[in-house]
């Protein structure tokens, strides 16, 4: 029996705290993968933010677009138009050149003001453009009278909150001269 007993302590003295070591290794590795969990939770949950706010911004601009439709409306249907410090651009006037978006200055006083906060837009109008013989002339199921349509370039740009920008054009066209 003692020859059993002596074999035991033998087996047992031999580890030397090799289960401890792997069991460290173990939950260092768990914990680095726990840590890289968090990580990426943290940037989706940024990204999913970030989108958030490019869709509110993209749902103001384009709420600032039908704003600057009505003034088009407005002034088609008799108004007159509106002062180029309310956004209003008149190209064929010659001496209100077409606007450069590279290098426009939105905060300036060549823009309209929105009810949107942080909002702003600009009408420009191209004059009469004739259509092509060949096209339709019917808009919205009514004819046209006469071959010339009347178009206007709206831009609007929104700003939301953490820096999303929106830029946001629109081609209206009317069949009533607005001068």
């Amino acid at each position: 029996m003692k020859t059993h007993t002596a074999k035991l302590k033998l087996q047992i003295g031999r580890q030397h705290g090799a289960a401890l070591i792997m069991s460290l290794v173990i939950l260092v590795i768990l914990t680095l993968l726990g840590i890289a969990a968090m990580n990426t939770a943290n940037l989706q949950l940024l990204m999913t933010g970030n989108a958030q706010y490019q869709t509110v911004a993209l749902s103001r601009a384009e709420q600032v677009i039908q704003e600057a439709e009505a003034v088009v409306d407005a002034m088609v249907a008799g108004g007159a138009p509106p002062a180029i410090t309310d956004g209003y651009h008149n190209i064929t006037a010659g001496n209100d050149p077409e606007v450069n978006l590279s290098n426009f200055s939105w905060p300036d006083n060549k823009t309209g003001s929105s009810a949107v906060a942080n909002s702003k837009y600009i009408i420009e109008y191209s004059g009469g453009k004739s259509l092509p013989p060949t096209t339709f002339k019917f808009i919205n199921g009514k004819p046209i009278a006469g071959d010339n349509v009347y178009v206007f370039r709206i831009t609007a740009r929104t700003l939301a909150t953490r820096g999303a920008v929106r830029l946001v054009q629109s081609i209206y066209v009317t069949i009533d001269s607005p001068i």
